[in-house]
Formats: structure tokens, C-alpha cells, sequence
């Protein structure tokens, strides 16, 4: 039986993003998406004409996060230009789906995350754009955990 109050699935556009280094708001997170690779493995010896087959470790993925709004600090862009550098530092980003009352209710976390694109808005006199088009970033590990 279902509470005649709760709203599932609740809405994708409430959420936040901790973890980029100064406070943001994203209307579209794309890509919160993992993969099990699996890898074909013969035991050296064996006279089994069959390998195993074992779990590889999760590739790397990607996620975009589109139409952000951030404070007026250049945390976000120093830590994208770090990347001329070649001394970007990985970081958890971790991206909640909000209910009405502002409590998470699943949350993403990208583990050893760094920014791989950073599209800034276009500048048009009458425009009511958003301080950032897009934000990508690639990660290592993805967890999902639901509250």
C-alpha cells in the first residue's frame, strides 16, 4: 500500500551536486551509468580447453552535467585549467535527487572524478542563460545508494 503523499518517481530536476569545489545547481545530470566488464581467463597449465570467466575492473565513465548556475568564485574553472598543468586532483563528486522537503532520496557518488569539458553560455544581450552550458567529467567508480 502506497502513501497517498509520496510522489514516485520523484522529479530528476531536484538535485545537487557537492563536491565541485564551490557551490553549484545543475538542471540535467547524463550519464550516471556503470558497466560490468568481464574478462575471459585460462589458468596457465590447465588442460581445460575453457577459460573463465572473471569480473575486469569497470571502465571508466563519463557524465555531463548541463545548465549550471554556480557562485561567482573561480574554483570550478581553476580546478578545469588545472588540467594544462597536467596536476588535475580527482575528486567525489556526489549528485542527490531531492524530494520536496530538500532530503536526498538516491544518491550518485563518482569516485576520482576530474573535468574533461567546460562550455560556458553564450553571451546574447537578451539572454536569460544560465552561467554554464555544460560540465563533463570523467570518473572511476560510480555507487548508487537510496535513503
Amino acid at each position: 500500500m502506497t502513501d497517498a503523499n509520496t510522489v514516485w518517481p520523484t522529479p530528476k530536476f531536484v538535485f545537487q551536486v557537492t563536491g565541485l569545489g564551490s557551490p553549484a545547481t545543475f538542471e540535467e545530470a547524463v550519464g550516471l551509468a556503470t558497466r560490468a566488464e568481464l574478462m575471459a581467463h585460462a589458468a596457465p597449465g590447465a588442460v581445460n580447453t575453457r577459460a573463465s570467466i572473471l569480473p575486469a575492473p569497470p571502465p571508466q565513465g563519463d557524465v555531463t552535467l548541463k545548465n549550471g548556475v554556480f557562485i561567482r568564485t573561480p574554483t570550478l574553472w581553476d580546478w578545469f585549467s588545472a588540467i594544462q598543468m597536467n596536476n588535475v586532483p580527482k575528486r567525489t563528486i556526489v549528485v542527490s535527487l531531492l524530494d520536496d522537503a530538500g532530503a536526498p532520496q538516491v544518491t550518485w557518488t563518482l569516485e576520482n572524478a576530474m573535468p574533461t569539458k567546460f562550455i560556458g553560455t553564450d553571451l546574447e544581450p537578451n539572454g536569460v542563460d544560465v552561467a554554464l552550458e555544460a560540465l563533463e567529467l570523467v570518473f572511476e567508480n560510480l555507487t548508487m545508494t537510496y535513503a
